[in-house]
């Protein structure tokens, strides 16, 4: 009986070994899973730092000269925006110019004029450039012009240039001693004024 038992014993374990053994016959049963990534970029315009914050153009008029008082030729001046953007297309420039004005209130002389008037154009962008030119009276009213220029269809990165030139005096008049400013504002971003592509900066 002893003996029996333990024959009995050891076929038992050969049949168990034979069993543990059979998944290595039968190939891989690895199972693969697939998980999803996923991000977004927004749109973003972005203009580039200008190469000059600011344009003196010292003294406008002649000091001399059968033109004494009135307005010299004045060269143009430019301004470069390097690594202007926008990641996303559908996008336009527009220009904001405001004539060089003398902010005096008192009554304008006959043959005078307080407003130096030019255009301003920016280049580089779309295929047409907006370009303005400004037409403040002699006493400096109504001095602002804007304009945009034509759309980028794509993305797009660029050296932006703004260039300053044909200064002009209402009438050829002379010009009021004193200080002159005006400004120029560039914007880049969505040629429709609202768009879920992007917006500028």
């Amino acid at each position: 009986m002893r003996l029996s038992y333990l024959a009995g014993a050891m076929l038992l374990l050969a049949s168990a070994g034979a069993v543990g053994a059979q998944p290595s016959s039968t190939g891989d049963l690895s199972v693969v899973g697939h998980v999803g990534v996923e991000a977004t970029v927004d749109g973003v315009c972005k203009l580039g730092p200008p190469s000059r914050t600011s344009i003196d153009l010292g003294q406008m008029s002649n000091t001399s000269g059968p033109r004494v008082g009135r307005i010299a030729t004045l060269p143009e001046q430019t301004v470069t925006l390097p690594g202007s953007f926008c990641n996303f297309g559908g996008t336009k420039v527009t220009v904001r110019a405001e004539a060089l004005v003398q902010p005096d209130s008192s009554a304008l002389p006959a043959g005078f004029a307080r407003a130096v008037n030019y255009t301003s154009t920016v280049t580089t962008w779309a295929t047409t450039a907006p370009q303005v030119t400004t037409a403040a009276s002699a006493s400096g009213a109504s001095p602002v012009a804007e304009g945009s220029g034509g759309t980028e269809p794509a993305a797009k990165l660029t050296d932006l240039t703004l260039a300053l030139s044909a200064f002009t005096v209402p009438s050829d008049a002379l010009l009021i001693a004193g200080a002159y400013a005006g400004q120029v504002t560039i914007t880049l971003g969505p040629a429709a004024t609202e768009s879920s592509q992007g917006t500028g900066e």
